[in-house]
């Protein structure tokens, strides 16, 4: 693969994840607008607005799933084992290749089911808000679309760093 085609890869990944940070971020303060409004409305006044619950939990959602893609791209996701950075080639590796096959196993189903599953959820309407229900769930294959393209990145060489050299 020629070096611009990963350059402009490895690029969108972080594009991507920058742009996801910055929503997330937005998405965080938007819930804790829509929670603080509604703690004050309904214990200073009695009267609490019916849609800012579901506005902060629908906030949450596409906070947390943004938050999530970003995490991947920084290799902040959760471990079950830690194994070192450092060690031989052939471990990072191997590394590299078992997270992008659990990212995969992770992410397939959800690409693949996301088109029927946006088709079913655009038939709905939120219960205060009355908004198509599909512009939340949109986030679903969106998370999963953009861990797909972190790990491609991932898999793909530093066009900036030499190769590394076999030790025998």
């Amino acid at each position: 693969m020629g070096a611009s085609i990963v350059r402009a890869i490895r690029a969108a990944s972080d594009g991507a994840a920058r742009l996801s940070w910055w929503a997330a971020a937005g998405f965080l303060m938007l819930m804790l607008s829509f929670v603080g409004l509604q703690v004050v409305a309904r214990y200073g006044f009695a009267a609490p607005p019916p849609w800012t619950e579901e506005a902060a939990r629908y906030a949450m959602v596409w906070m947390g799933l943004l938050g999530a893609t970003v995490s991947y791209r920084h290799h902040l996701d959760p471990r079950l084992v830690e194994l070192k950075t450092l060690g031989p080639a052939w471990l990072r590796a191997v590394k590299k290749i078992v997270r992008a096959i659990a990212a995969l196993a992770f992410t397939g189903p959800i690409l693949w089911y996301g088109v029927p599953f946006l088709a079913r959820q655009s038939f709905r309407t939120s219960e205060s808000l009355e908004f198509n229900v599909a512009l939340v769930g949109a986030i679903v294959p969106l998370f999963a679309a953009l861990v797909l393209l972190h790990v491609v990145a991932d898999l793909l060489p530093d066009p900036g760093k030499p190769k590394e050299k076999a030790v025998r």
